[in-house]
């Protein structure tokens, strides 16, 4: 390893290599000392940009990549984490151990740079704006990627931070046919318990049946000529404001064991199947009033959570998916 160079492996970082005030201690193997300024966007957009290949460990060797017959993967049940060779431009090389499996190259790599980026050009991060637009890839070995010219953009004005609160209750529950007109009995087995709901009075803000198999995933951009699977699972679920309402979904699809389609197949009893909604929201905070408030009393910080919730950010939890729809950016008051 060359001096003035840092070696870091995904998830053994040193606290004393975190930010600390407006500026970050980068300790190489001779023990150098680079001082990195927060107003230095150049290098604080490099290691933000290093960070954000890094953090989600395997799935840049490889992890989350395979596609048999397109994209195969060496050993992907023997996977390593990341590790990255740094200097103090900011340039880097990617690598991971020897002798393990997954691989590094430059579609792991790009996949994992475009990885939950809405912006390529704008990713923002809480001390820095990065712009992959302007990195250089370069494979200089077998599971080694050169990484250059990650460059960045000054932070903004705000931090976003995520608020949660109860939103009420998911009732859920799946049920099973195979064989020959599995896909019609699982169109007649909906039917019935559209009707059902209806007689139960089932008080949902949102209702899904699923077909597993068939639309599940795409819904209503599954082609029309798909072919008809062998096996489906049909999966219900609602939200509700109460658990009583939540129960009523398992209850009813119980009875479809029993009362419903021929050849019907069930799992776990209803009550197995109702949870609670944990839904979370996002919000903009001005960082200097964050920062004043983060040395303040834990009563005075009540206030301005309670305030945060009582404005109404949007609901975000949706059956099915884990989602969040944003808030408008608002400044705490």
């Amino acid at each position: 390893m060359r001096s003035r160079s840092s070696r870091t492996q995904a998830g053994s970082a040193d606290r004393r290599d975190r930010p600390r005030g407006r500026s970050v201690d980068l300790h190489g193997a001779d023990d150098a000392r680079v001082r990195l300024d927060a107003l230095d966007h150049a290098r604080l957009g490099a290691g933000n940009g290093l960070g954000h290949l890094m953090e989600c460990g395997a799935q840049v060797t490889g992890g989350y990549f395979a596609d048999p017959g397109f994209k195969d993967v060496p050993e992907p049940w023997n996977l390593a984490f990341p590790i990255v060779e740094v200097e103090e431009d900011g340039s880097a090389v990617l690598t991971k151990v020897s002798g393990t499996g997954g691989a590094v190259n430059l579609m792991t790599v790009k996949e994992q740079m475009l990885y939950e980026v809405h912006d390529p050009a704008n990713y923002i991060t809480p001390d820095v704006v990065v712009d992959f637009t302007t990195s250089k890839l370069e494979q200089v070995g077998p599971d080694r990627i050169r990484i250059t010219h990650i460059s960045g953009k000054p932070r903004t004005p705000t931090l976003k931070v995520s608020i949660g609160c109860t939103e009420g209750f998911i009732g859920e529950d799946m049920f099973f046919y195979a064989g020959p007109g599995a896909l019609r009995r699982a169109q007649l087995a909906k039917t019935i318990l559209e009707e059902r709901f209806k007689i139960v009075k089932l008080d949902a803000e949102e209702v899904r049946i699923d077909f597993l198999g068939l639309n599940a995933i795409h819904g209503a951009m599954t082609p029309k000529d798909a072919p008809e699977p062998y096996e489906i699972a049909v999966r219900v679920a609602a939200r509700t404001k109460t658990r009583e309402e939540a129960i009523k979904i398992g209850r009813e699809v119980d009875g479809m064991a029993v009362s419903g389609v021929g050849m019907t197949g069930k799992r776990v009893p209803h009550q197995d199947r109702t949870r609670e909604i944990i839904a979370s929201g996002p919000r903009s905070f001005f960082a200097k009033r964050l920062c004043r408030r983060s040395a303040s009393s834990r009563a005075d910080r009540r206030g301005p959570r309670a305030r945060t919730r009582g404005e109404g950010f949007n609901q975000s939890a949706r059956l099915g998916r884990s989602s969040s729809r944003p808030s408008p950016l608002a400044p705490c008051h």
